[in-house]
């Protein structure tokens, strides 16, 4: 991950930072060094978050595969070869616009924002929806995983792999252990909102989305991320650099507290 700084007031939005700025990462994408790409072919993703994140999966074989934040689709071979039906879902539509180029014939594709209704698809759509290192950019996580919840099946798997909070503030001048907190980014030529929080505010949006956990792994990095991140390497030996958890969806989402509940105050 990229080296961070506290947010200065700014007139956009988080997510309007985000769509225009991964927008400006996928029309550059050829030219953007593997050591310090966002995409599935990093370094990053290849040596340590993607290797680490595969044995947490579920079975695939004629599941149905939401990609939340899919990118430009790099994972979408990987999941069709296993026997996955695959629909990728992201914000930024230069992205999804490469990700049909290179994978529309074994892949559906929408462009929309995840902290919003996923329109596309009905309840009970899904077996497994996936994030891949996109929640860390993602500002309330309750909202995203009720609408997750939504899409997938009863008892269906949610996997989502994100960077690490402990190792976002260690990136960042963050003071409060407890307070969600926004910093940037630093991408090639662009910067990208990135929230710490604390680790029970992770567990909780899951739960109080409706999952219940079944694996929460926070992994040393391979050998291999060694040859191009030694510093890195070391240091993600004594402190994880991600965070993957798999989550299964309880069979009715939580509903809100009922009017005479709530009258009794408990």
């Amino acid at each position: 991950m990229s080296s961070e700084r506290t947010l200065d007031s700014n007139t956009n939005t988080p997510t309007d930072q985000l769509e225009s700025g991964y927008d400006v990462l996928a029309k550059r994408s050829d030219n953007i060094d593997r050591h310090a790409s966002p995409w599935g072919d990093s370094h990053f993703q290849q040596c340590y978050s993607w290797p680490t994140t595969r044995p947490v999966l579920p079975r695939l074989t004629d599941n149905r595969v939401l990609l939340a934040g899919c990118g430009r689709g790099d994972h979408v071979p990987w999941f069709s070869d296993h026997g996955a039906s695959v629909v990728g879902v992201d914000i930024s539509e230069a992205a999804i616009r490469e990700a049909r180029q290179q994978f529309g014939d074994v892949a559906t594709f929408h462009s929309a924002d995840l902290t919003r209704s996923l329109d596309f698809a009905d309840a009970d759509s899904f077996d497994l929806v996936f994030s891949n290192l996109v929640m860390s950019h993602i500002e309330e996580w309750q909202p995203v995983f009720e609408e997750f919840h939504r899409v997938l099946v009863p008892q269906g798997d949610l996997v989502v792999a994100t960077i690490h909070p402990r190792y976002i503030r260690s990136g960042a001048d963050i003071e409060s252990y407890y307070t969600l907190t926004q910093v940037m980014n630093d991408w090639p030529e662009i910067e990208l909102p990135t929230f710490y929080r604390p680790m029970n505010a992770v567990i909780t949006s899951f739960v109080d989305a409706g999952f219940r956990l079944r694996t929460f792994e926070e992994p040393e990095p391979p050998d291999a991320y060694e040859e191009y991140y030694p510093e890195r390497y070391r240091k993600a030996l004594n402190e994880p650099e991600i965070l993957v958890v798999r989550a299964q969806a309880d069979r009715e989402a939580p509903s809100s507290v009922p009017s005479d509940q709530a009258s009794r105050g408990g």
